[in-house]
């Protein structure tokens, strides 16, 4: 009897438990309780914006792409190596593009 009484209250405190779930506002958040009526669907036969630099039906690049988002990644090429993508905050320095990928440098910690 306890047992059925700490599950139920446990779904009722946390009824769904999503993971990676797109929330009203847009941001994927892996780790809170999402309710199914505060997700929109999608309307059926909707797909994403088209993104020129991907292929939709195979998920892939489209040809001559090199990527298809990200802080270094203009007109899906690589912005050339050197150009400033993040700028220096606090005791971070300035990030720049490497030329070789469409994201800018993971943020560097040191101990």
């Amino acid at each position: 009897m306890i047992q059925v009484l700490l599950v139920t209250l446990c779904l009722a405190v946390f009824p769904y438990q999503g993971s990676s779930i797109i929330l009203e506002s847009g941001n994927v958040n892996d780790y809170e309780v999402v309710y199914p009526r505060k997700v929109t669907p999608l309307p059926k036969g909707a797909v994403q914006p088209k993104n020129p630099c991907c292929d939709a039906a195979t998920c892939k690049l489209t040809p001559g792409a090199q990527c298809a988002e990200g802080l270094c990644c203009d007109q899906c090429k690589f912005i050339k190596a050197g150009k400033i993508c993040r700028r220096a905050r606090g005791d971070n320095p300035d990030y720049r593009c490497t030329g070789q990928s469409g994201d800018c440098p993971r943020k560097h910690f040191y101990a």
